[in-house]
């Protein structure tokens, strides 16, 4: 009986500790991967810290000094699996040098210094910092963490994966291996496919390389930060963009001049035309015509700049342009229209001739408003539809000539209050109502709900009002990213993979707010107002400013412009343009004031 007892004693007691043992090492492995999993960082105190040693031993190498061997603790970086810490240093826009050293809890004057040797060292880049010149370099922080293998080696798939801008890479097969850093399709304006082939070269691979089983390829999380030179406090970088922004009426207004300032650096005075677009990683200005419906409300866009910034800075560019388009008019018994070289004959090519001789007030502008006034209202059908073409009776663009061309007629008509016109954008309505409700689009929505927004406030006629709130309504609720694992892309438009073409919604929108606050209609006013806040946020993103754009060579051609999306870099006039546009309207509507 006692050796029973004993017996299942010591089976218990053997149970017991086989369970605590597995607990333990279960809590073990359990808080290793949780650790393993969160972000890496370090606190704004060790950044500092870290940046302003680095700075004194970039000085020390420029002095021609030796690298200092003491071992002394400068920053601990918390959270995250720790791999290496990449160094890249910046000067007159050009990169100097770029360069890692493996990392683990903490980061100590040694590690730093021999970093600091290896970068200005880099064989790779030619260009000199004068030592009295430190106070213009430029650092930039990139730590990696949280190494994982990728076993897809599918491009639609790898897509999928490698999110560009915030995850390095890393490719290996048998002795050779290279990396790039998160900002390298940013600087580089890689796209997913580019990005791979070029680091399979780098690597001493084919261009292919990433397609075989043979090579590994990892991803990593990054956490970065950048200071913009000796003694400027380090901020945090999230797709090489300052993660924080502070948004009020002259932070927005700076913006503006930043437009400004880009339309007279791209207006080319031999063309008579503002450059139709821009590749900053290339320093290239495209060789395309364009789209002369783009260089024509550029030109609106400019003339509304001046008038609204209050200076005339753009004169030359405004008055060129419309001496080079003006050549194309086509002048008839009463009315008139632009056929271009091509033969198209758009009516979107009068809406904004006329909306930008509006904004000029020269004298004699009316010689020529009013028969391209008469024009636009030549091509209206017995059932409200426009033509959209001039020499032929068909439509096309029908989801953004039109509704162009009624801003256009109504705009003349806040400077005329011609009855005629009015009646014609009244006849409209029922049309476009009818037809957007059968052919929900987007591309739809701002350019009528400006139109008809005014159009209301002339009328007080609440089904004008109504409409332009059901598209906004429909707008928000199909189309805004509201969450996202990337923080950058939350408030931009169309979900899931934002654009520049969040500019133009936000047009509409803050026309839809004006209109809630003037009906009093306190739920939209706080959904359009809440949504418009989270679109400006993301719309600042894509402007190359000052913090965002030191690595460009060419960085006074591209500050201002405002890019494709977070990670395609090339600057279309239309993406100014209509940033121009919304931005003022934020303003004007207080949206950060309340």
């Amino acid at each position: 009986m006692h050796k029973k007892q004993r017996g299942s004693k010591l089976t218990y007691i053997i149970c017991l500790m086989s369970f605590l043992i597995v607990l333990a090492i279960g809590i073990y492995f359990l808080r290793g991967t949780d650790n393993q999993s969160k972000p890496l960082t370090l606190t704004e105190k060790d950044q500092k810290k870290l940046t302003e040693y680095v700075y004194s031993s970039v000085y020390d190498y420029l002095d021609g000094k030796k690298a200092s061997h003491d071992d002394k603790t400068i920053a601990a970086v918390s959270g995250g699996k720790k791999d290496r810490l990449y160094l890249s240093i910046y000067y007159d826009n050009n990169l100097r040098g770029c360069q890692s050293i493996p990392i683990s809890k903490k980061i100590n004057t040694k590690q730093l210094n021999e970093l600091v040797y290896k970068t200005m060292g880099d064989a790779r880049f030619k260009n000199e910092i004068p030592k009295d010149q430190i106070d213009g370099v430029t650092l930039s922080f990139d730590f990696l963490s949280n190494r994982s293998e990728i076993s897809s080696r599918n491009i639609d798939e790898l897509k999928d994966i490698i999110t560009l801008g915030i995850n390095p890479i890393q490719i290996s097969n048998g002795e050779k291996s290279a990396y790039f850093i998160a900002s390298v399709p940013i600087t580089k304006n890689y796209q997913h496919k580019t990005l791979l082939e070029q680091l399979c070269k780098k690597a001493g691979l084919e261009s292919i390389c990433y397609q075989s089983d043979l090579t590994q390829i990892y991803k990593f999380d990054s956490f970065n930060f950048v200071s913009l030179g000796q003694g400027k406090p380090p901020k945090v970088y999230y797709r090489f963009n300052p993660i924080s922004q502070n948004i009020d009426e002259d932070v927005l207004r700076n913006r503006l001049e930043l437009v400004r300032d880009w339309f007279k650096t791209s207006y080319n005075s031999k063309k008579g035309i503002v450059e139709y677009e821009y590749y900053p990683s290339k320093n290239k200005y495209s060789d395309d015509v364009g789209s002369h419906t783009r260089e024509l409300a550029t030109i609106w866009a400019m003339t509304y700049l001046d008038e609204y910034l209050g200076n005339r800075k753009l004169k030359e560019a405004i008055d060129g342009s419309i001496q080079t388009y003006s050549k194309n008019i086509i002048k008839k018994d009463n009315y008139a229209y632009f056929k271009m070289e091509d033969g198209s004959n758009n009516i979107a090519y009068s809406a904004f001739m006329v909306m930008s001789l509006l904004n000029t007030k020269e004298e004699n502008q009316n010689d020529l408003i009013e028969p391209l006034i008469n024009g636009i209202l030549s091509r209206q059908t017995v059932g409200g539809y426009f033509y959209t073409n001039f020499e032929s009776e068909t439509i096309d663009g029908q989801d953004y000539y039109p509704g162009e061309a009624l801003l256009a007629l109504m705009h003349y008509y806040e400077n005329t209050e011609d009855k005629k016109v009015i009646d014609v954008v009244m006849k409209a309505f029922p049309s476009y109502v009818g037809y957007w409700r059968g052919n929900k689009n987007t591309a739809f929505v701002p350019w009528h709900s400006k139109a008809y927004k005014i159009l209301y406030e002339y009328t007080r006629d609440q089904k004008y009002a109504e409409f332009v709130f059901e598209m906004n309504d429909w707008l928000l609720n199909n189309h805004q990213v509201e969450s996202s694992p990337n923080s950058d892309l939350i408030g931009g438009f169309n979900k899931p993979n934002p654009t520049i073409s969040t500019s133009v919604y936000l047009e509409g929108l803050a026309d839809a707010y004006s209109l809630a606050v003037k009906l009093n209609d306190a739920n939209r006013e706080k959904k359009y107002r809440d949504s418009i806040r989270l679109a400006t946020n993301y719309l600042l993103k894509l402007q190359f400013t000052e913090e965002n754009s030191f690595y460009l060579d060419a960085q006074s051609r591209a500050l201002g412009g405002f890019k494709s999306s977070l990670t395609k870099n090339n600057l279309r006039i239309d993406n100014a343009q209509h940033a121009v546009f919304a931005i003022s309207k934020i303003i004007d509507n207080d949206i950060f004031n309340k």
